[in-house]
């Protein structure tokens, strides 16, 4: 166990502080195999701390850091990586491709996971890949491969359906699975975007604050509530939501929103919006890094069991 007061692994993941998180597993790193904490507990070896580090910089969307993790983990002897779920037997290379697709090399995605041994994580890299680069033969060549019966897989065709502005049919997958996974709080954001899109402000409203209820501080929700705020009164309703939720607002956000509030007649609704909602984003980066324990969009591991190649694309993009 860490000294007193300082929080475990365990316990930065569960509140989404992947910061300390981080932080923990480089001092872990550095201390090296075998090495013991204060209180006599053993660290992490160095396969399984890389393996989590990864992980941990995935979800905290540093997905440069990710995939200079996996490269070391994919450098160590086979024997290092037996009982690393998701890493041993060239399972590293899924992950890799996952932190690629995300920094936009959808090509190299490609590439890693045809690489990969056979996993319902590589059919959806490679799936979403190939839509990406507008490949649709190699597309559908994936596309039998996913399972309707899969909770992860339908998340990664509503993912593709958000993507492309397909939002009904985005919304209609996230309800059903909804229907069938009530535990899982994340849907209700994935709804509410959904609906914010079809210009449902209401009901994304509704769906939302089951979310909040859950977690209240996470960023993406108190910046979507905001703008539908916004979108159902004024700018100044925005920002008062922002100032009950605990987040401060720059003088030049409160500017931009109290000019777009009072001209809002005089500028297309998109260009509203979207200066609107970069100032809320922008803002919310620099203020809030606590992220919700749950589904974030479009991950590689199952935010709960660790390192391993069991969910992919699980939200919208």
């Amino acid at each position: 166990m860490p000294p007193k007061g300082i929080p475990t692994l365990e316990e930065c993941i569960e509140r989404g502080d992947f910061v300390g998180a981080q932080t923990l597993l480089d001092f872990q790193l550095r201390a090296g195999e075998g090495e013991k904490n204060s209180e006599g507990g053993s660290v992490l070896s160095p396969a399984r701390t890389l393996a989590w580090l990864g992980w941990v910089c995935f979800h905290k969307r540093d997905y440069s850091r990710a995939l200079d993790t996996y490269k070391s983990l994919e450098l160590l002897d086979v024997g290092a990586l037996e009982g690393v779920v998701g890493a041993a037997q060239g399972g590293v290379k899924c992950l890799k491709a996952a932190c690629l697709f995300h920094l936009g090399d959808y090509e190299g995605a490609v590439a890693e996971a045809l690489g990969a041994p056979e996993s319902p994580l590589k059919n959806r890299t490679l799936y979403m890949s190939f839509k990406r680069l507008g490949n649709e033969a190699g597309a559908g060549g994936v596309a039998g491969k996913l399972s309707r019966d899969s909770k992860e897989d339908v998340m990664c065709l509503a993912a593709l359906s958000f993507h492309e502005g397909r939002y009904q049919e985005a919304l209609d997958e996230y309800k059903r699975l909804l229907s069938l996974h009530k535990e899982d709080m994340a849907l209700n954001l994935y709804i509410s975007l959904c609906c914010f899109k079809m210009d449902l402000y209401d009901l994304s409203l509704e769906a939302l604050n089951s979310y909040l209820q859950a977690y209240p501080l996470s960023p993406a929700a108190i910046n979507l509530k905001a703008c539908n705020r916004f979108k159902l009164f004024n700018g100044k309703q925005a920002i008062t939501e922002l100032k009950v939720r605990g987040l401060k607002v720059l003088p030049r956000a409160r500017v931009c929103v109290c000019v777009c509030a009072e001209w809002s007649p005089f500028f297309s609704q998109q260009v509203v919006v979207v200066v609107v909602v970069f100032f809320f984003l922008a803002q919310a980066a620099g203020v809030l890094t606590r992220a919700p324990p749950t589904h974030p969009p479009t991950h590689p591991h199952s935010s709960r069991a660790g390192p391993r190649g069991g969910e992919f694309f699980s939200g919208v993009q």
